[in-house]
């Protein structure tokens, strides 16, 4: 590669948003894989090293900020949530909650018709036991019967 130009620059950036190269080729007019090639290149991986590095050191740093400062917050939003019976009070002692793992569920239930519930529907057990019994019988019946393995000879 020639110069690192600012448009090489502007090719990183757009990768580092979450442009996929062959996007990048498309959006500048540019023949495929000439994003792919700049990408490679020793500045623009330099670059991108350098942006992960300064990310992970920024986040480690918000991270430990945060947890430095969460039983502070803790305490204040505490006792923001037990200073009155308000509405911002009342949705402060829910998020506590939430935070703590109590959160509040809503059970649904969702039926759909059962025709052998409907079909059974207003009877006694003994009728329903009547009407298996009788339909068994009735299969029972109608069923072909096997045929007999001593079959008796007429002459």
């Amino acid at each position: 590669m020639k110069r690192f130009t600012p448009l090489h620059l502007h090719v990183v950036r757009m990768y580092w948003d979450g442009v996929s190269p062959s996007t990048i080729d498309n959006k500048l007019s540019k023949p495929s894989g000439w994003a792919s090639k700049i990408l490679s290149s020793p500045e623009a991986s330099e670059i991108i090293e350098r942006l992960k590095n300064a990310t992970i050191d920024t986040m480690v740093e918000v991270q430990t900020k945060l947890q430095a400062a969460a039983p502070i917050l803790l305490s204040k939003e505490l006792d923001f949530a037990l200073s009155g019976n308000g509405a911002a009070e009342s949705r402060a002692r829910q998020l506590l909650l939430e935070k703590a793992g109590h959160v509040a569920t809503r059970q649904v239930e969702i039926r759909r018709p059962d025709h052998v519930e409907e079909e059974f529907r207003n009877k006694s057990e003994a009728q329903i036991k009547a009407e298996i019994l009788e339909s068994i019988r009735s299969e029972e019946r109608e069923a072909p019967r096997p045929p007999d393995p001593n079959p008796t000879l007429l002459h």
